[in-house]
């Protein structure tokens, strides 16, 4: 499916989201926690996704948190995701480590202490 490519500044507010489904590209490169933001209005569904080769991660919550109020993402009614998108030889001993900030994310209708089992784990070949 394609997805326009963004860039979003996480220290502004987006004052409008795009009404098609669009990928944000963070303007800074070291942004914590996250790699990219796929937003799509019309399924009224967030992605957060953070990319690594490694074969463990840490899940730091605010930074998404942050996010989502700087879209203006409302607390109800959108369906929030994080996806850990790793290589296919990491895919089924991948592990998400240290957790920061539980419970940032309750408001958007994440549990608070069980955010790493809600956090979903994909793969896709890495040049």
């Amino acid at each position: 499916m394609e997805c326009p490519v963004l860039p979003f500044d996480a220290n502004e507010v987006m004052e409008s989201l795009p009404q098609e489904r669009a990928c944000l590209r963070p303007i800074n490169v070291f942004q914590p926690g996250y790699d990219a933001i796929i937003v799509n209005v019309r399924a009224k569904l967030v992605e957060l996704v953070q990319v690594t080769v490694l074969s463990s991660h840490s899940f730091k919550l605010s930074p998404f948190a942050k996010a989502l109020k700087k879209l203006n993402i409302p607390t109800k009614g959108w369906k929030v995701k994080v996806v850990f998108i790793v290589p296919p030889e990491r895919l089924k001993d991948f592990q998400i480590d240290a957790i920061k900030n539980c419970g940032a994310m309750e408001e958007y209708g994440w549990k608070k202490g069980s955010e790493g089992k809600q956090a979903d784990v994909a793969s896709i070949e890495m040049l």
